[in-house]
């Protein structure tokens, strides 16, 4: 055994953190027969840094001292961090003992969900995927792409910022989707479907979502039954109004039409809009307004009406909106060209305004009254109405002539 045996027994540290001080420790001990003098204990960092010196070190036979030490580990931008913990044990100039620690930490941003969801339009879809930096030290910039499950065609390319450690994210985007992007099919209740099946990819990570339409076997079976549905060309003055659900021709065996009796008592809406919205516009009230002399084309999307989903568990039922859920084959287009004779008078203003709950665009409102100081076009059941009117005058008047005889005879 030496006469002097001074050795660096141990070094440790915590898991460096970027931007954090984490600790460390570094042991010594003599193992030799003889005192070990004037011994000097230097700890560096990667950079050369020096975090502990410590100097004129005695250490007897069989004896050991332990320091402490701190260390930072530098920010970095690009994703990655080196770093290296050397303790040095030196006697004179001559260095008897070392130890290192090193280690190298990489960070990514992590997707952690995934969603594509509509709400407002058939046309378009709302992505939203969150990520997470879980790792200690800043994590890039990282792209994550969206492509359709069917084609893996990407449909759009989403940037996650740069994260600090433990910081999360979330990224929207609303992207442009078509009904040939959805994948048909049928669920287990023999119901009509569509998915539409879009993945978050970055790396190698992948995350899926679905947008799934479906159409109840009930509303198909009616839908299916319409052999043609179209509406005619209009005629009307600036200011008149056309009452445009009793314009549309449906022709079905399960639809029956009398007086009494439209497609709307059959489950069935239109939505409309015109090309031109300042030659004629369509009130919440489904009324063709015509406001200036010219024509427009006039479009109508014939579809089931708002229907109610229930749940098996019988949980209370709910409104479903067609145009969000149900398969792209529950939508027959029709339309008519319009034309708009100058009128006495052009209406001012938004004629919209004029009538509480009408306005322009397609709304499906369910007040058919002409707007005030405004014709109407007679058609079905106004007509009726006149009839009746004029009914009920000739009975006031022959009342009212009976009585007067009858006062004659007295």
């Amino acid at each position: 055994m030496p006469e002097a045996d001074p050795q660096i027994t141990d070094l440790t540290m915590d898991n460096p953190e970027e931007g954090e001080t984490v600790r460390g420790s570094v042991d010594i001990a003599n193992s030799g027969f003889d005192a070990a003098e004037g011994l000097t204990l230097r700890v560096k960092d990667e950079s050369g840094n020096v975090l502990l010196e410590e100097k004129d070190i005695t250490l007897g036979s069989g004896e050991n001292s332990g320091y402490g030490f701190e260390y930072t580990l530098p920010e970095t931008k690009d994703g990655s961090a080196q770093w290296n913990i050397t303790a040095e044990l030196l006697q004179g100039e001559n260095a008897v003992s070392e130890k290192t620690l090193s280690g190298t930490i990489t960070a990514q941003a992590v997707l952690d969900t995934f969603s594509v969801t509509q709400s407002t339009s058939r046309d378009q879809a709302e992505i939203r995927v969150t990520a997470v930096n879980s790792f200690m030290i800043n994590s890039p910039a990282r792209t994550v792409k969206i492509v359709s499950g069917a084609d893996q065609n990407t449909l759009v390319e989403l940037e996650i910022p740069e994260l600090a450690p433990g910081e999360r994210t979330e990224v929207t985007k609303t992207i442009d989707i078509s009904d040939d992007m959805f994948v048909k099919g049928e669920d287990a209740y023999g119901n009509k479907t569509e998915t539409l099946a879009l993945q978050a990819v970055t790396g190698d990570t992948t995350l899926e979502s679905q947008i799934i339409r479906t159409t109840p076997a009930d509303i198909w079976e009616r839908f299916k039954s319409i052999e043609s549905a179209s509406i005619e060309d209009i005629s009307i003055k600036s200011g008149e109004v056309a009452i445009l659900d009793d314009l549309v021709d449906i022709q079905s065996d399960q639809f029956k039409y009398d007086e009494y009796t439209t497609f709307k008592n059959y489950g069935m809406t239109v939505q409309w809009y015109t090309d031109d919205p300042e030659t004629a516009e369509v009130t919440s009230d489904n009324l063709l307004l015509g406001l200036k002399e010219g024509t427009t084309v006039l479009h109508g999307i014939v579809m089931p009406a708002t229907y109610q989903t229930e749940f098996s568990d019988g949980a209370d039922s709910y409104d479903r909106v067609p145009g969000l859920t149900l398969t792209s084959d529950m939508f027959r287009e029709i339309e008519a060209k319009v034309t708009i004779a100058k009128g006495k008078t052009e209406p001012e203003g938004d004629p919209g305004s004029q009538k509480p709950g009408t306005g322009t665009g397609s709304g499906t409102g369910s007040d058919d009254s002409p707007l005030p100081d405004q014709d109407i076009i007679q058609t079905g059941d106004t007509t009726q109405i006149a009839v009746w009117v004029i009914l009920l005058i000739l009975s006031s008047g022959c009342v009212a002539a009976e009585e007067i005889i009858r006062r004659k005879k007295r």
